[in-house]
This record gives C-alpha cells, sequence and structure tokens, in this order.
C-alpha cells in the first residue's frame, strides 16, 4: 500500500490514473482494513491533479466509496467541470441522477452545473446532460434549454 500511496505522486500522469484505480479497488475490496484513510486521500490527490484521466479515476473512487467527498468537490469546482473533461462531466451527471434520486430536494444544488454541460463540446455530455435535466425538472426553462440542445 505504501507504493501505490507514492504513485499518486508519481512524474508520469499513467502512473497515477492507475494508482488512483488501485486505491479505489483496495479500499473497494477490502475498505477500512487495508486503506483506512482511502477517500481522504484521493480528495486530496484531486484537488492537486491536472491530468484528466486520473482525475477521473479519482472522482470514481470517491463517487462510489464516499459520496459527500464527491459532492462537496464538485461544488467547490463546479465552473471547471467543462474543463476536467467529458468522463469527468459524465460521472457528475451520474452523481447528478443518483443523489437527486434518492433526495429530490437536492435538485438545486446541480441546476447550474446541468445548464453548464448542456453548451458541451461534446455529443454526449450535452445529450445525457439533457436528458438528466428533463428528469429532473418539469420547469419550462429547463425544459426549453434541453430541447435546445437535442
Amino acid at each position: 500500500i505504501p507504493s501505490v500511496k507514492s504513485c499518486l505522486e508519481h512524474r508520469h500522469p499513467y502512473v497515477r490514473k492507475n494508482a488512483a484505480l488501485a486505491v479505489f479497488h483496495a479500499h473497494k475490496l477490502h475498505g477500512e482494513t487495508l486503506l483506512p484513510d482511502g477517500p481522504e486521500l484521493v480528495a486530496a490527490f484531486l484537488e492537486q491533479e491536472t491530468d484528466v484521466a486520473a482525475r477521473r479515476n479519482a472522482f470514481l473512487m470517491l463517487f462510489n466509496e464516499n459520496e459527500d467527498l464527491a459532492i462537496d468537490f464538485l461544488a467547490r469546482n463546479m465552473d471547471d467541470v467543462g474543463k476536467y473533461g467529458d468522463g469527468f462531466a459524465l460521472l457528475v451527471l451520474e452523481l447528478t441522477r443518483r443523489v437527486c434520486r434518492r433526495d429530490p430536494s437536492q435538485k438545486s444544488r446541480f441546476v447550474r452545473v446541468l445548464f453548464q454541460m448542456l453548451s458541451s463540446t461534446s455529443p454526449a455530455v450535452s445529450y445525457e446532460a439533457a436528458w438528466t435535466l428533463v428528469t429532473l425538472s418539469s420547469a419550462p426553462t429547463a425544459v426549453r434549454a434541453a430541447t435546445l440542445t437535442y
């Protein structure tokens, strides 16, 4: 485990992205016994990471292992989601659907990022954002914005 943790700080992005996945799977399979600080470690890694793939893998870990940390990261970096790549944006959309399905009162928390993603250069991201927006809201503004995306 110490060698995996040290790989999170490696100079090559390929090593860092795979280290993030290794931490995710170690924490998923062995939980708190093997990596008690796994989510916090990955959250700190996510804050300073610059590589798109490594950032996506780290967010995937938080998305699955500690949703509150993922939501906190998203709240702090909502304006930058478009810069984090398509894979990251699709994870954010899945997180939005999961959280809002479980607790509909959280919808307002994610509306801004959904509207941002409607204008994504990626057709997959803009389509998924439109679909998510329509499923979460029946407000005329949301429906109109989503139909313009289709």
